[in-house]
């Protein structure tokens, strides 16, 4: 081989390697797109599917905790009626016309104990619906009231 064939022959390859190597370049340039596109598309929909599940959680949180405070209402409303037929009861049964001989005042005294034993199990049954504190003050006048048993 001459030179100059030499010289087209290498040129000619060369011209073929840089067709071949741009057309593999190219390739798996649109390949990394196309990856890449896949990758947001998935990264998109996890997102989403994140999105949906905090919104559930969060529902349900809220609806767990608007049915707690309903029940703490519903407790404290029924708590604060026993509390204050229990109190009305001790107040007459302390009062210095409750005479024990008398058979309406022992029938009333027998009442009074119902209604404080149904206050105090009915507390006792519900306190986890209220603050440490409040239980305290509770649980100090349930002892107090017992006395006068």
């Amino acid at each position: 081989m001459n030179p100059l064939q030499t010289i087209i022959a290498t040129l000619i390859a060369s011209v073929v390697a840089s067709a071949i190597s741009l057309y593999l370049t190219h390739r798996k340039q649109r390949q990394m797109e196309a990856y890449k596109a896949s990758l947001q598309a998935e990264l998109e929909q996890t997102k989403l599917q994140t999105q949906n599940d905090l919104q559930i959680k969060f529902f349900e949180y809220q609806t767990r905790f608007s049915l707690l405070h309903q029940n703490q209402a519903e407790v404290i409303k029924e708590l604060y009626g026993l509390l204050a037929d229990t109190h009305e009861n001790i107040v007459h049964s302390v009062s210095p016309m409750f005479n024990v001989s008398d058979v309406t005042d022992r029938k009333h005294a027998e009442t009074t104990r119902t209604k404080y034993s149904a206050l105090a199990e009915y507390f006792m049954k519900n306190r986890i619906y209220f603050e440490e504190a409040t239980c305290n003050r509770i649980d100090e006048l349930l002892i107090k009231k017992c006395d006068w048993r």
